[in-house]
């Protein structure tokens, strides 16, 4: 309501039929009726949840009625992944694989239910999400809110950056999500990627195919008014993070930039924090691998790099699992781009002494070191003698916990025996000081005895000399 936040939590069994749905159902209703004014229902969250037919369409129909105001849906673990025996012959296999569909077809008509709504999240996390269906609803849906703008994003064709609808999805929710090659196919139109400010993607396995990958590559480009994306894969190390729709996003924003005379923020975008500056919005970048030795190569280096360099807001930066060895190229990018970087997290990678001494170079600009709070290089290959000059360097802000040939215990030997050396230093010198100060107030005694033997001398020939003259 307008004048208070509430939350309406209802616990369901396993299985919802059509009974169950009807009585949940106006059991909200209920609830909703109380408040003091009429009640608006702004975000669902169904999880964990089974239904039949007649149980998914009762609640499409629920929240139909409720769409008008719905802005966040959340739809986690209703498409669970089937299991088998090993020992399965096809008829359960076949079962199995029928359960599914009837399950997808029950998700997709509760989906159904929030194609007009005004939705500014959704969050499909820890689902299997496999089949070129799945993006139905919001293909559709997509297609509806680009009809009235056809007009407009046709004259637009030359700076590449699509008119952006305020209807559109801003937040896209996908942790824990298995998708398939028929998924990734679809998924491309499902959703106006350029309008879209939170990309939280974490894979439980990297795109399977190479048109899969190429299509993830081709959606982080389309992402160019994003302030945050995280892309995390779990598992296959054959399958790369999209490196090259990474480069190519920033490098579609910089042309941008120039072709409307170095302002990026043209009406299209009233959410920028910063209407005054061009360039990528981009903040907050997570980046994480499964963790493998060699699963970032040379040429994803050189690609990293060329995005980094046209991020100028970045203000996280996390890179982890992802095999690094060398900083070099990050920091260089880092440096040319010169954001105000509050946190940068290399942890569980393969970076060496020689990989992380090129960190000190970030000390050196002013704008990364006046923000710089937090630099994390846990588990990595540091050496004892780097580790002690990043500690001097960042003695409050760096974390490098799990080194297995970082020496502590001879860094805080060196760094006491240093105090103390520094402490006997400071002793000798003030004794030094002392010295010279007792020895300039002895020389000082000596003119003030030799000034006051003047004074009086002058006095009594004053005194004579007034004497003789009678006075």
């Amino acid at each position: 309501s307008p004048t208070s936040l509430r939350f309406i939590v209802q616990k369901l069994p396993l299985v919802i039929d059509s009974p169950l749905a009807d009585h949940v159902t106006s059991l909200l209703l209920d609830e909703l009726g109380r408040l003091p004014v009429p009640g608006r229902v702004a975000k669902i969250l169904l999880s964990s949840v089974k239904m039949t037919e007649e149980g998914a369409l009762t609640l499409q129909g629920f929240f139909e009625s409720q769409a008008s105001t719905i802005r966040h849906v959340a739809l986690h673990n209703v498409l669970q992944k089937m299991t088998l025996d090993d020992g399965a012959d096809a008829e359960q296999v076949a079962n199995v694989a029928e359960e599914w569909g009837l399950d997808c077809d029950y998700v997709l008509a509760i989906m159904e239910a929030f194609e007009h709504a005004p939705l500014q999240v959704l969050d499909l996390s820890r689902n299997v999400l496999h089949g070129k269906d799945i993006w139905q609803s919001w293909t559709e849906s997509q297609q509806r809110q680009q009809a009235p703008n056809s007009s407009r994003s046709n004259n637009n064709n030359n700076n590449n950056i699509a008119v952006v609808n305020n209807g559109h999805i801003k937040q896209l929710i996908l942790d824990s999500v298995d998708l398939d090659h028929d998924s990734w196919t679809t998924l491309q139109h499902a959703f106006c990627w350029e309008a879209l400010d939170d990309l939280h993607m974490v894979l439980e396995q990297a795109p399977p195919t190479d048109h899969a990958r190429h299509i993830s590559n081709a959606i982080v480009q389309q992402c160019t008014k994003l302030s945050s994306l995280r892309w995390i894969q779990k598992r296959n190390p054959e399958g790369p993070l999209p490196w090259t729709g990474l480069r190519d996003m920033t490098r579609e924003v910089l042309n941008h930039t120039i072709h409307n005379g170095g302002n990026s923020n043209s009406k299209t975008n009233n959410n920028n924090h910063h209407p005054d500056k061009g360039g990528n919005n981009l903040r907050h970048l997570v980046l994480e691998g499964p963790g493998t030795h060699d699963f970032c190569q040379s040429h994803h280096m050189s690609d990293l790099a060329a995005a980094l360099e046209g991020l100028p807001r970045l203000r996280t930066l996390k890179l982890r699992h992802l095999g690094l060895t060398d900083l070099a190229s990050i920091c260089v990018a880092l440096r040319a781009a010169r954001p105000p970087l509050e946190v940068l997290d290399c942890s569980y990678n393969e970076v060496s002494s020689a990989g992380a001494h090129r960190l000190a170079d970030l000390s050196r600009v002013p704008k990364i070191a006046h923000q710089l709070q937090l630099i994390v290089l846990n588990d990595n290959r540091l050496e004892t003698n780097v580790a002690r000059e990043l500690l001097e360097l960042y003695p409050n802000s760096i974390s490098l916990d799990n080194n297995p040939q970082v020496d502590f215990c001879r860094i805080v030997t060196e760094v006491m025996t240093a105090s103390k050396g520094l402490e006997r230093e400071r002793n000798e010198l003030r004794q030094q000081l002392e010295q010279r100060a007792y020895e300039a107030g002895g020389q000082n005694a000596e003119i003030l005895q030799k000034e006051n033997k003047r004074l009086r001398e002058e006095r009594d020939m004053l005194a004579r000399a007034f004497s003789i003259i009678g006075i």
